[in-house]
């Protein structure tokens, strides 16, 4: 699939075969032309059912050893935690819109015991009530250069870059996805973004793709239940 149409497909991140076409096949058409880093970590099942949207994820061995170590997720927030839409409320206020269910995974990843972060450009007072209602600790908003944040919240934490994942959708994000342990992003990210991350979100931006990371930590990161 070029990057065109991979970009163009924003919800659907493989061609999907026929039925007849996918019988004795285990996966569907991934997206290895965009970047062989993604083809090789992971790839889309086909689940059946109604619900052909999205597709069952499975991931490599090497993507789970790098799950393995990650203690701590970094967000951005335009294009990640939102659609990258903002509207105007009265004269001077932006608003933005947040998902439940992206809430929700970055919840539970604090209640079993993981770090969680924003490093925005952005500085809104919507940002801040979204970041008060979710207690997320690290916080940092107003700076394109998000690296000096990235470097605060280590000292802060005590974790190495191998131990955090972080999701931008970017230029700006760039410097920091090149740093960490596991590199996410969504899939109308810039394409230069979508060529160095380990992976791409099929859920939409704003709408579930944190989510996607968040339960991908869940099961395999550090904290995960049964692990050393």
């Amino acid at each position: 699939m070029s990057r065109r149409d991979f970009k163009k497909n924003s919800h659907q991140l493989s061609e999907i075969e026929s039925e007849s076409d996918l019988k004795g096949k285990s996966h569907v058409k991934t997206f290895g032309e965009i970047s062989p880093r993604v083809n090789a970590n992971y790839s889309l099942i086909s689940s059946g059912g109604a619900r052909s949207q999205f597709q069952r994820i499975e991931i490599s061995e090497d993507l789970k050893k790098k799950l393995s170590k990650i203690k701590m997720l970094i967000m951005d927030v335009d294009g990640i935690l939102t659609d990258c839409r903002i509207f105007l409320e009265g004269e001077d206020q932006w608003r933005r819109q947040f998902s439940i269910r992206d809430g929700y995974g970055i919840s539970r990843l604090i209640d079993s015991g993981y770090q969680t972060g924003i490093i925005t450009g952005s500085k809104a007072i919507d940002i801040e009530k979204r970041v008060n209602v979710l207690k997320i600790p690290h916080f940092y908003q107003g700076s394109l250069d998000k690296i000096p944040a990235f470097e605060k919240i280590l000292e802060v934490t005590g974790l190495v870059p191998d131990e955090v994942a972080y999701m931008g959708d970017d230029l700006f994000d760039m410097p920091v996805l090149k740093k960490v342990g596991f590199a996410a992003t969504v899939s109308d990210a810039m394409e230069d973004v979508i060529e160095i991350v380990d992976y791409i979100a099929q859920r939409p931006a704003g709408n579930g793709a944190v989510r996607e990371v968040c339960d991908l930590i869940f099961s395999w990161g550090a904290l995960r239940k049964g692990s050393v």
